[in-house]
């Protein structure tokens, strides 16, 4: 008997990465592959650079995502790409007959595919991937359209219902492109998910943080497991020296509202390490720079010079996290609990004009936010003389994957 499919389908390389920690269970029940669509861009290359390497299987869908090399016709061209798009999806996915599909999105160029999907009667889930945060936080992520855009996109909702009508008909055009489940990590997220993807709390279900279940786990194999600890070191070429730091980098120069340049970005990174380095030389400490999914390593080449380590999306955040001696990142970050589920001593530090997103505190229940360099520095100090008292270990769930596997098993 053939093994059914099932297609993961992120947006980008976090994601993705987060779908692959699944596989070791989910490939009991599964053909496990992956599905990218998105039009060629740095995103989709760096998706399909680590899936080669990886040697994961995997598909692309393009066809309407990319810019038509024709004279461009307001309204009639993106009619035509929304065709295009609509044929390829459908055509994916007869040919390749999918029993799931796992997203990370439902908003678009995925409404289509989970349109044509749910007329398949393909069964279709979305998992949230990564800590919304609350409702507040979260829309720092966003910038709201300006009146003309508004209308432009409901113009084009309209001739996009007709291109949907002509394709599939009257149910088919009226259909949302809602996922049959979502899992949630915890019912915070519930109000975000309803007003931004238009999803019926019905349709939700909590799941729990997977990454606090393996954090958890892979640090205490680290502690307790000698050549475990020293095949990971070998990994990342650490462990020569008495200390390992790594700092988690935010992405400041990375989303236009928050109008940071690229050298604002750098300078403020570049202070964190300095500081560090008074503390902790060379001689003594390895310092990992553990990049934001999807950010570009050419920018950070001058950090070398401060005898850095600097890793991309080729590294497990969690795997660096429980090597680590102590962690540096900021308050907001969904790696906050990948740090604190390992114990893994950490500074949480906002020295930007960011001062919302030190909302996180309370979000991940922590003791502080370092909100100058001055201080920072004296938890350097604190921590270089054992003066040190780590956040407390916060509740492990450590039944996230059994739930989140029993999800995509349950039927639609």
């Amino acid at each position: 008997m053939q093994t059914p499919k099932l297609f993961f389908v992120p947006a980008y390389i976090g994601p993705l990465k987060y779908y692959i920690k699944l596989i070791p269970r989910l490939s009991l029940y599964y053909q496990i592959e992956f599905l990218i669509v998105r039009r060629p861009d740095s995103r989709r290359d760096q998706m399909e650079k680590y899936l080669k390497k990886n040697h994961y299987p995997y598909h692309l869908i393009e066809q309407g995502l990319k810019p038509i090399p024709w004279i461009y016709l307001p309204f009639l061209t993106p009619m035509f790409k929304r065709y295009l798009h609509l044929r390829a999806c459908r055509q994916f996915l007869k040919i390749h007959q999918p029993t799931k599909l796992i997203l990370t999105k439902n908003l678009p160029p995925y409404q289509t595919l989970l349109k044509e999907a749910n007329r398949q009667e393909i069964d279709t889930i979305m998992l949230q991937w990564a800590y919304g945060g609350n409702k507040t936080v979260s829309k720092l992520n966003f910038v709201a359209p300006s009146r003309w855009r508004k209308f432009y996109y409901r113009l084009m909702d309209g001739l996009y219902w007709i291109v949907d009508f002509f394709g599939g008909g009257l149910a088919y055009a009226n259909s949302s492109g809602v996922v049959n489940r979502l899992g949630l990590m915890d019912e915070s997220a519930i109000e975000i998910f309803q007003e931004r993807c238009k999803i019926s709390p019905e349709r939700m279900v909590k799941v729990g943080i997977i990454e606090q279940q393996i954090s958890y786990e892979l640090k205490q194999l680290v502690k307790q497991n000698f050549l475990f600890r020293k095949k990971l070191e070998q990994k990342y070429d650490l462990g020569k020296k008495e200390k390992i730091i790594t700092v988690l980098v935010w992405g400041l120069h990375k989303r236009k509202r928050w109008s940071f340049s690229v050298e604002e970005h750098l300078n403020y990174f570049q202070k964190i390490l300095e500081s560090i380095r008074k503390f902790f030389p060379p001689e003594t400490t390895e310092v990992v720079f553990k990049l934001h999914p999807g950010d570009n390593i050419a920018l950070y080449l001058s950090f070398r010079n401060l005898s850095v380590k600097i890793v991309c999306d080729e590294a497990e955040t969690e795997e660096l996290v429980a090597l680590s001696d102590l962690c540096v990142l900021d308050p907001w970050t969904a790696a906050s609990i990948t740090v604190l589920a390992s114990g893994t001593p950490a500074i949480f530090v906002n020295f930007s004009r960011l001062t919302a997103i030190n909302a996180g505190q309370e979000l991940y229940h922590l003791k502080e936010v370092i909100i100058s360099r001055e201080q920072f520095e004296t938890r350097l100090s604190d921590f270089k003389q054992g003066k040190w008292q780590s956040e407390e270990l916060p509740p492990i769930d450590r039944q996230a994957i059994d739930r989140i596997v029993a999800l995509i098993n349950s039927s639609s």
